[in-house]
């Protein structure tokens, strides 16, 4: 599967904006995500925000996987950010106490 990809400017930086457009992303989809991030870091990207904008639901298991991805990228120094979750996902992430740990815009 492919992930859209761009590039957008936050707080001054550039990031690569990675576009899940899936209501609800299963765990291979997810797991792809973090193959990509992956290949981002290798390459020098060291910025990666993900867009949930499209995306209704997630299990604990799409969490894990964000989690995941929040160590690579610091594990790059680098800044990994989400965007754009619905209502639904904001509470998910409250609820978790995960909002403290994420930078969600």
């Amino acid at each position: 599967m492919e992930f859209k990809t761009e590039n957008i400017e936050l707080n001054g930086q550039t990031f690569t904006s990675v576009i899940l457009d899936d209501e609800s992303p299963g765990l291979s989809k997810l797991s792809e995500l973090k193959q990509i991030i992956l290949e981002k870091l290798e390459t020098g990207q060291k910025f990666i925000a993900i867009d949930l904008g499209s995306v209704s639901n997630m299990n604990s298991s799409g969490l894990g996987i964000l989690i995941s991805c929040l160590k690579s990228v610091k594990e790059f120094q680098g800044e990994f950010v989400l965007l754009n979750p619905c209502d639904k996902l904001r509470h998910i992430f409250q609820i978790t106490k995960l909002d403290s740990v994420f930078n969600i815009i």
